[in-house]
């Protein structure tokens, strides 16, 4: 079975649509993410701050600790999740959007774009 495969069973959706979706992200996090990044030798390792950034995220994701994520995100935050069409951009909308997704049953949280 191919990562592609798996990751479209477990996303329930077919194999060209999750290699169209990493073809999107990797286009994405070249347009968006800073120069430098690129210049980054793999196994570069994360600082103690991104760490324990990630872990907070993380832990207010699975709570779900609307307040704490909201505490979290900068104004400017932009959120997608492929292959689910559309963006939510700035906190609220965010913040808005991860409470939706943890409320729905799966498969149909959706965030507005």
């Amino acid at each position: 079975m191919s990562p592609g495969s798996e990751t479209a069973d477990v996303l329930e959706t077919s194999v060209p649509a999750v290699n169209s979706a990493l073809q999107r992200a990797h286009a994405a996090m070249r347009q968006h993410l800073p120069q430098r990044r690129t210049e980054w030798p793999p196994g570069t390792e994360t600082t103690a701050a991104e760490r324990e950034l990630l872990e907070r995220y993380i832990a207010f994701s699975e709570t779900p600790d609307q307040a704490g994520l909201k505490r979290l995100l900068s104004d400017d935050v932009r959120f997608s999740m492929p292959p689910h069409p559309g963006v939510c951009e700035g906190r609220d909308n965010v913040v808005d959007c991860a409470s939706r997704a943890a409320s729905a049953p799966r498969r149909s949280a959706r965030c507005a774009a």
